[in-house]
Order: structure tokens, then C-alpha cells, then sequence
């Protein structure tokens, strides 16, 4: 048939085979194609951290159905089985842990990726500037970055025939300055010069990687610069390297000329790129290769060893093949040299041993690579893309995903260009730069373009297309940016060094680190027979016989552990020990040196046999020199005189006073040693307990002589004396801390005195020295009695006769209250005026003292007569103003101290002070009398000088014989006061005219018949 359904029940890799038969059957097509079948992720993985530090334990489990199989892969490679999984690692980086659950239908499979140590990026500051064309500098060293033409550059042009440059490397030192640069024909120093030697390279300008440099792993001053030939010369000057050493020409650095363009192999392909070995030191060169020009040719990686010793011979060849038959134009390392995009291929590189594995093929994606890179935690991978049918495209895959499917999902488009013009994106090359942000050409813009945040997913990674704008609308015409090694992970390899690698024996060599930075720890472990003294990252080894000594080094930082081994040739020599010093015991004694071959020796006495005789104490020295080796050894020994007559004399038997301690002091004599009645054999010992002790003394010649003595503990005398007092606030606190059998007192503070007061809070210490001189130490604390809530006593008060005022003090602290007229309750009512003085005690015997004054008043009494008579026709204007009070209130409802009455009756009027509010009252009788003689008074008048009404005056009759007129304004001041014969009142008050209003006047007059009578009223004044 020509269509097939396949069914499939279990995950795996699966090689679809289809063969086309004509009719003739020897006539017949096949076509192959391998299909992956991925469980759904499914299976859960307990424990897992996005980040472990080098040297730590991860601790993975996961349960699934009865009777399921488990497998543990770490990056593609069985590493554990069953539910439970423990990872470590040594080396920082990242790797993909991917689980297996088996249970007989699916394989339910999840992954997970790891990321080891918290490393920095390759190399670093080898990344401060970058060479473009047409002398255009990138220059790092500010931010963001900025382009610029500088100096004398010489353009990075391409060779003739090829559309732009493809490739160029730019590399500077670890401080960051510009050591030289290269386009694969010319290598340009510093200053921007060519190198004498630097012309005539065989790299190819229009290769696709074509440049890459780094260090010689041997040599750090000296740099390789691999180059490698384009298709358009056919391949044929092939896989070269050239080498530059930085410390010719004062540090501008010239090529070895005869490490020049040196031949490694024919690639017939363009990818090349490098990455540090795991051990740190070593570098793998990477290319790819296909053997002839078929492009069904399977291609291959080429991982090549550049060691110290050089470029190693047989490298690693790995085929590679994809379903998109694609041919491998570009590779690219990830930071941490665990992932290599191999062409459409994403692969775990193995950084031991140079082996790429395929975890997934993007070639669904694209048909062709122009440049790619990995963010910088390795998480995402971004690459420019060509597609069918003349697009361009700027992808990024989410690598953390860890399942092959769900990478190759991920794919996110960034930017795109079409044919003809591949505006606005045209695909170029893709690095990293130095400030942790993806770079990517694009040419015929005016900008390199930037992936600002390359550790987010998606369009969150935020890409600019002209993120750094270049000079006076310049715009790029090449594909280039530079290409660095990678895997360097932020440090520098460990390496040791010594300042003697073929010792004595017995001599220190010194051994050290070089050249480490950052944060790690470093050990030394010693191989061989000797010893070594660590001193930060630095030993002093010293070998005890001739051969072979190791020193091994590790360090430990949060990227990864490195180890590094020296050994040192110890040479052939004496090294010997006279022994410890001797006493002259005999005659005579004879000292005596190791025997070694070859070796003569030389006494401090002249002496040059191996042995020598002695008679008289001293020092006394022998030198041993082997012959052959040259090497030399000396010791010293000391002869002590013989017996000695010192006898051990501890003194008299002592008694020390409780807590202290003696000293007990025997210095033995030379050569002999001394010992103490519990074995210590030290001069000094101290006694802290009664009992008696002894201690013997033997000199050099083994004579032994004893001393004994009793030490008693005066017991402490008994003090009853108070460990804490307290005083109440704002006063203080007397303590007597004497003691009958005490005579000194020192306190903490500096005071003598055994009683004494305190008004600060504090600890105090006392030592104390009794009659025996025995001190004893006290120690006392001082504190403050709490400050209760005082008595609220009123404030200042004033009350009316024969009111009362409540008063209550009581507070539940306060347990005591007297008052300064000799009572002591709390609450009290209070009529009599008076000062009340209150003085409480709380539970603590603490007092606070407040008081207040109590004013009694009496009402003023009111001006009122008993009795007024008025006439028949008349009106009486009643007051009752006292002169401090402000309210009245009269039996009918009329306010106000003055008022009209003009009928008979008894008026009440009631008033209440201002303040207090003390109330008076006070009646009169009113009587309506028949009056002979009556005044009639008008009720206004006009004083307009108009001639009319211009006066109050009083009507003059013959009946009334005297009279007095008084006037008062509404606020009882007194405007005008006549008698007989003034005429009456004009409106003024000492000369100036009073304003319109009512006023008040009291008219007192005398009749023919002698009865003097009033009359009041109210006259209003019109202007």
C-alpha cells in the first residue's frame, strides 16, 4: 500500500524502513527514517533543587504503580535504578536527570535540569572588546557597550570574491586590555598594527567559524589561534594553528615563526569551536567533518586534545546523523560545556573524554544555522535561522524543559526577515557578551541587536534589534562577531609549583598555588615519606629520604573541585637525628652519627669519623655530606654535666584562702627531668584543693631526690549580706554590706566603703578581704521599685456655700493615704475650704505627695428694697445689680437686673454669680399710691439743634418745688446728673454727643407738700 498506520505501545527510538519495488525486482528504492515515541511526562520526581552546589547530595524519589520499573538517566546515561536516587557531583556545570517509570504499558517519563555551582562565564574579561570590520572597536568596558572607530585599525576585510566576512576573533588579557585580534589572514596587535609575523595566515575570512584563539594550556603568555579554510577554496588549506607569544616585542606579542600555520587536518566542513577539558587545563578543539563532498556523507565531530605537550594525535571522531539529513556548518558550546549544538543536533558533550550524544534534533525547525549561542545560565538556546522558502528567523528553545519533545516545542520566534531584502532580521552571528547579554549581527541595520534578558522564556527575553547603535549610520556588511573558548566557568586551573624540585633530604621546599582568585578552599594532602606545614596556599615539604615525594593539591569553590599533583625528586643524602641531649654520667660518653653511603662527616671538634668521644659537657655539632649528591645535614646535641646536687625544696607548708590558687615551681636539673605526685613532669603546677604534695626530681644520671608539702584551704567566713536593694524613683537606697571578720571593701566602681547609697540601677560587685587577707566577692543589684499610677487629686476647685466636693484617691498599688489634716482614707467630702495636702504609700513603701485648694463662697447679696411705692400713672424701673452677676431671673420670666414695673405686686428675682455659679435671690413689695402731684415726661426727644424737641427736660409746675435727673446708658454707666434749676439733658456726655438708643432715667422730686417721690422710665434718643 502506499499509506501505513503504525501502532505504538512502548517509548523508544524506532527505525521506519520503506522499500519501493518496480516491476522489475531487481529494480527497488529504500527509504529510512527514525521515529522517537515519548511517553507522556508523567512520572513525579520528589526532592529536586533547580541549583546544588559541587560536592552536595540530591536526594530524588518517586513512587508509581505496583510492580514498576525505575530508571535514573543523567545526561542520556543509566546512572541508578529502583525509587530512590542520589546524585552528586564534583564539577559545576549543568546536567539533565531524567526519570523512568516502567509499569508495563508507558514508560512515564519526566526530566529535570540541574543546574551545579552558582560559576561565572568562560573566560570573562577576554570578552572587554570586540573587532567588527572596518576599523569598528565594540568596546565593554562601559555599559551598555558602544561602537566607535579607534586609532589606526585596519579593516577586517574579507579576501577577494567573498561577499563578507564570516568569522574574526578579538581577545584581551585577564585585566581586560586588548592584546590582538585576528581575521583568520592577518593578526593585528594592540596599537592596531600588524604583527611582524602576523601577515599570511591560511585562515579563510569567509569561513563560517574560521577563528578561534586561546591559551596554550602549557604557557599562559602564549596564545593558539586555530584557523580553518572555507568551501570556496575548496577546504584545501585546511584545519592550521599558529602560535603568539604575548611576552616578544615588550608584551605586543609576535607569532613563533616556526608555529606558523601549522597543518592538523582537512575538515571539508566549516564548524570549529573549543572548550575546556574537565580537568580545567586541557582544552577540546572541535570541528566538523565529512570524509568527501556527497553531501550524503554521515558528517562527524572532531574533538581534538591540546594538552601542555601540544596538539595530541588521535582525536575522538564521533558520526553525528539527524533525520533532516542535514549537513553540521556551525557547532557551538554551552557556558558550562555540558550541551554542543552540533548543525540541527543538540547534544550532551562529555567533557572527559570528548564524546557528543544527541539528546534532540531541532532540524524540524530550520534547514541552515548562521550563528547561535546559550544563555548564560545555560537554560535557553537562541539561534539564527534559515527556513524554506527564503525566511530568516531569531528562535529560542527552553532547554530546561529536559524531555527532547518538549525542547523542540518550545520554539519561539524573536524576530524575522524575508527575502530579497531579509529586513528588518537578517540572520548573522549570535555570542555572548561580556555583560551577560546576547549580541546578534544582522546585516544592513544600523545596530547589532540585543537579547537583553536571555535567561527568560519567550518574548520575555525582551530582543532589540538595534540595541547598540552603530557610528554616523554606519551599517554592517559582514555576518561577524568574535568566537570564544568556553567552559572555563569563572576560574583560573589549579596548578602548583615549587621553588626546588630536587631537594636534600631534610630541606624545606616551598610549594605553592598560583595565581588563584575568588572565593575556594584549598587543602594539601602529602605523598611520600616526610612531612609539610600549610600556611594558606602555601606548604614547606621537607622529604625524609631520597626519591619520589608527592604533594597533592585540592580546591573547592562553588563551581567545581580541582585537584593538581607535583612531586618532587628528593635526592639521595643523609638525614639523621643524634638523639636527645646527654648527661656526662662516666668518664667519658661517646656520641654517634647514622651510617650512610658515600657520606663523610665533620664533628664541631675536628673530628670527621662517625663517632665521638666526649669528656666535658657542651655543645657539640656533626655536618654529613653525601659525595655524590652534594647533599648536606647537620645536628646538634648538648652534653649536660653529670649527677647534680640539687635538692627539690618546695618551702613551708601554706594555707591559701578558698578560691585561690599557689604555684608550686621545681626547675629540674640539665639533663634530668622532674615529676609531680599525680605524673605531671612540667616545672610549674598549680594547687587549687587542700592535701599534701609531693614532687621527685632525678637528674641526667637517674639520681632521684624528693620534697614534700601541705597546703590547707582556709574555709570562707560566713557574711549575710543582701544580694539585691531597691530604691523608689527620684530617690535612693543605703545597703550595708559590712561583716565582723571584714576590714577592706572594694567596689567595681572605685569605692572603699562597705556601707554606702545608691541612686543608679546597676550590678554591682563587692570584694570583700577578711582579718586573713582572704578576699571574697559579692555581688549586689541594684534596681528601681516600679512607678505605680499616682492618686488623681481634683485640681484647684471653688464651691458654693453649703455645697460638698467628692473626693476619691484610691488605686489598687497604693496601700496608705494621709492627708495633712490628719485623716488617712482615700475618699472624703469635703465642705470646708481650705489647701488639702495627700501623701499615699504604695506596696513598696514608696510615697507620693500632691495636693489641691478647696475655695467656699459665699453669694453677694442683692441690692433690693423691701417695698417700692409708685404712682397711679407712673412706671418704677426695679435693680438688682450686685456687680458680679451675670444671669437673672425675675418669679414672671423677665431677665436682666432692671426692669419696669407699674403694677402692685411681689417681685422675686433670682441670680447666679460668673464662675462658680453661686445663687442668690432676693423680693420687694411694690404699692400703687394715690399721688397729689404727678410728672408727665415725654418718651423721646430729637437734639438736632433744629429748635425743636432738642431737650429732655422736666415739665415745671408750681406744685413741685426740687428735683434730680440722672441719665444711665443700657450698661449702667452714668451719663448725666442735675438738679434745680437745670433745664435738662441735650444728649451728651462731656462734650460729645451720645448715639441714638434707649436710655434710663431716675427722677427724684418734691412736692408743695413736702413728699420727695421717684419715678423711672426710659427715654429714647432719635438723631
Amino acid at each position: 500500500n502506499s499509506w501505513l498506520t503504525i501502532s505504538f505501545s512502548q517509548a523508544g527510538t524506532y527505525i521506519i524502513s520503506l522499500q519501493v519495488i518496480g516491476n522489475d525486482p531487481n529494480c527497488f528504492d529504500t527509504f529510512l527514517d527514525t521515529l522517537q515515541v515519548f511517553c507522556e511526562p508523567r512520572a513525579e520526581i520528589n526532592g529536586w533543587q533547580a541549583l546544588i552546589l559541587p560536592g552536595d547530595t540530591l536526594d530524588l524519589t518517586t513512587s508509581g504503580p505496583p510492580g514498576s520499573s525505575y530508571f535514573w538517566l543523567v545526561n542520556g546515561q543509566i546512572a541508578g535504578s529502583g525509587p530512590a536516587f542520589r546524585f552528586t557531583s564534583a564539577l559545576g556545570g549543568s546536567v539533565i536527570i531524567q526519570l523512568i517509570v516502567d509499569h508495563g504499558g508507558c514508560q512515564d517519563t519526566t526530566a529535570r535540569v540541574v543546574k551545579i555551582g552558582d560559576c561565572g562565564l568562560d573566560y570573562d574579561a577576554v570578552k572587554t572588546y570586540w573587532a567588527l570590520e572596518d576599523s569598528m572597536i565594540m568596546d565593554f568596558t562601559v555599559n551598555p557597550p558602544v561602537i566607535s572607530k579607534q586609532g589606526n585599525l585596519v579593516g577586517l576585510q574579507p579576501p577577494p570574491g567573498s561577499p563578507y566576512l564570516e568569522n574574526s576573533v578579538t581577545i584581551s588579557d585577564r585585566n581586560g586590555n586588548l592584546l590582538f585580534y585576528s581575521n583568520g589572514r592577518t593578526i593585528w596587535d594592540r596599537t592596531h598594527n600588524v604583527m611582524p609575523n602576523g601577515s599570511g595566515i591560511m585562515g579563510n575570512p569567509s569561513t563560517m567559524q574560521g577563528t578561534i584563539a586561546f591559551p596554550d594550556p602549557g604557557d599562559p603568555q602564549v596564545y593558539y589561534l586555530f584557523t580553518l579554510d572555507a568551501s570556496e577554496n575548496l577546504f584545501q588549506d585546511g584545519l592550521r594553528y599558529t602560535k603568539i607569544d604575548m611576552r616578544l616585542r615588550n608584551g605586543l606579542g609576535d607569532v613563533i615563526p616556526t608555529q606558523k600555520n601549522v597543518f592538523v587536518m582537512r575538515t571539508l566542513l566549516e564548524g570549529m569551536h573549543a572548550v575546556y577539558h574537565a580537568n580545567g587545563t586541557d582544552v577540546w578543539l572541535s570541528v566538523s567533518r565529512r570524509n568527501g563532498f556527497l553531501n550524503t556523507t554521515a558528517p562527524e565531530i572532531i574533538s581534538i586534545l591540546i594538552t601542555p605537550q601540544g596538539v595530541q594525535p588521535n582525536p575522538v571522531v564521533t558520526p553525528l546523523v539527524n533525520n533532516s539529513q542535514q549537513l553540521i556548518w556551525l557547532i557551538k558550546f554551552s557556558h558550562d560545556s555540558q550541551w554542543l549544538l552540533a548543525g540541527p543536533l543538540l547534544c550532551f558533550f562529555d567533557r572527559q573524554t570528548g564524546v557528543p550524544t544527541t539528546f534532540a534534533d531541532l532540524g524540524g525547525s530550520f534547514s541552515f544555522l548562521m550563528g547561535a549561542d546559550f544563555s548564560p545560565d545555560n537554560s535557553k538556546l537562541y539561534v539564527s535561522a534559515s527556513l524554506q522558502g527564503g525566511r530568516e528567523e531569531l528562535q529560542q528553545f527552553d532547554l530546561s524543559l529536559g524531555n527532547p519533545a518538549a525542547v523542540v516545542g518550545s520554539r519561539t520566534t524573536l524576530a524575522a526577515g524575508s527575502a530579497p531584502t531579509f529586513l528588518p532580521y537578517n540572520n548573522g552571528k549570535i555570542e555572548l557578551g561580556l555583560d551577560g547579554k546576547i549580541y546578534c549581527a544582522s546585516r544592513r541595520t544600523p545596530g547589532i541587536g540585543v537579547v537583553q534578558n536571555p535567561n527568560l522564556a519567550g518574548v520575555a527575553s525582551n530582543f532589540q534589534l538595534n540595541g547598540v547603535p552603530y557610528p554616523n549610520n554606519y551599517r554592517l556588511k559582514s555576518l561577524n562577531l568574535p568566537t570564544y573558548i568556553r567552559g572555563k566557568v569563572g576560574r583560573e586551573p589549579l596548578k602548583l609549583e615549587a621553588e626546588n624540585l630536587n631537594p636534600c633530604p631534610g630541606e624545606p621546599v616551598k610549594v605553592w598555588a598560583k595565581e588563584l582568585s575568588g572565593t575556594y578552599e584549598l587543602t594539601f594532602e602529602l605523598l611520600g615519606q616526610g612531612t609539610h606545614t600549610p600556611i594558606g596556599d602555601t606548604t614547606w615539604v621537607v622529604g625524609e629520604v631520597g626519591g619520589q615525594l608527592g604533594i597533592a593539591a585540592e580546591r573547592r569553590n562553588a563551581c567545581d573541585i580541582q585537584y593538581d599533583t607535583l612531586w618532587l625528586t628528593v635526592r639521595p643524602g643523609p638525614f639523621f637525628d643524634l638523639g636527645p641531649d646527654q648527661a656526662l654520667c662516666e668518664q667519658e660518653l661517646t656520641l654517634e652519627a647514622d651510617f650512610f653511603p658515600d657520606v663523610t662527616y665533620q664533628w664541631s671538634t675536628g673530628n670527621t669519623g662517625r663517632q665521638l668521644v666526649v669528656n666535658q659537657p657542651g655543645m657539640y655539632w656533626v655536618e654529613a655530606t653525601d659525595t655524590l649528591s652534594l647533599c648536606q645535614y647537620a645536628d646538634t646535641l648538648e652534653v649536660l654535666p653529670g649527677a647534680s646536687s640539687i635538692t627539690p625544696d618546695l618551702g613551708p607548708d601554706q594555707s591559701i584562702c578558698n578560691g585561690g590558687v599557689f604555684e608550686l615551681t621545681v626547675q629540674p636539673p640539665p639533663g634530668g627531668t622532674v615529676r609531680w605526685w599525680d605524673g605531671f613532669t612540667e616545672p610549674k603546677v598549680t594547687i587549687f584543693e587542700s592535701g599534701t604534695y609531693w614532687v621527685t626530681v632525678t637528674d641526667g644520671c637517674g639520681i632521684s631526690q624528693s620534697d614534700t608539702i601541705t597546703i590547707e584551704l582556709l574555709p570562707p567566713f560566713p557574711r549575710e549580706v543582701p544580694s539585691i536593694a531597691a530604691f523608689c524613683f527620684g530617690e535612693s537606697v543605703t545597703v550595708n554590706m559590712t561583716s565582723p571578720n571584714f576590714d577592706t571593701y572594694r567596689w567595681s566602681d572605685g569605692i572603699e566603703e562597705g556601707i554606702r547609697l545608691f541612686d543608679q540601677i546597676g550590678r554591682y560587685y563587692l570584694h570583700a578581704q577578711d582579718i586573713r587577707g582572704c578576699w571574697v566577692t559579692d555581688t549586689l543589684d541594684i534596681t528601681e521599685h516600679p512607678t505605680f499610677t499616682p492618686p488623681e487629686l481634683p485640681t484647684d476647685t471653688a464651691i458654693c456655700l453649703g455645697d460638698t466636693v467628692w473626693v476619691d484617691a484610691t488605686t489598687s498599688d497604693w496601700v496608705r493615704y494621709t492627708w495633712s489634716d490628719g485623716t488617712s482614707v482615700a475618699v472624703r467630702i469635703l465642705t470646708v475650704g481650705g489647701n488639702y495636702q495627700l501623701t499615699a504609700t504604695d506596696i513598696n513603701g514608696c510615697t507620693f505627695s500632691d495636693d489641691f485648694r478647696l475655695s467656699v463662697k459665699e453669694p453677694r447679696p442683692l441690692r433690693l428694697d423691701a417695698q417700692y411705692e409708685i404712682c397711679l400713672t407712673d412706671t418704677l424701673l426695679i435693680s438688682a445689680e450686685t456687680g458680679n452677676l451675670v444671669e437673672y431671673q425675675w418669679s414672671d420670666g423677665f431677665t436682666g437686673y432692671e426692669r419696669p414695673v407699674w403694677e402692685a405686686g411681689i417681685y422675686t428675682v433670682q441670680a447666679q454669680e460668673l464662675g462658680i455659679g453661686c445663687v442668690n435671690s432676693a423680693s420687694t413689695e411694690v404699692v400703687i399710691i394715690d399721688c397729689p402731684i404727678s410728672l408727665f415726661l415725654p418718651n423721646a426727644f430729637t437734639p438736632n439743634n433744629d429748635g425743636h424737641n432738642d431737650w429732655f427736660v422736666i415739665p415745671q409746675r408750681p406744685d413741685v418745688v426740687a428735683y434730680q435727673l440722672t441719665i444711665f446708658n443700657r450698661w449702667g454707666n452714668k451719663l448725666f446728673d442735675a438738679q434745680n434749676p437745670v433745664p435738662g439733658w441735650d444728649g451728651t456726655y462731656k462734650g460729645n454727643s451720645c448715639p441714638e438708643g434707649v436710655y434710663v432715667y431716675h427722677l427724684q422730686y418734691q412736692g408743695i407738700d413736702g413728699a420727695i417721690r421717684r419715678k423711672q422710665g426710659t427715654i429714647t434718643l432719635i438723631r
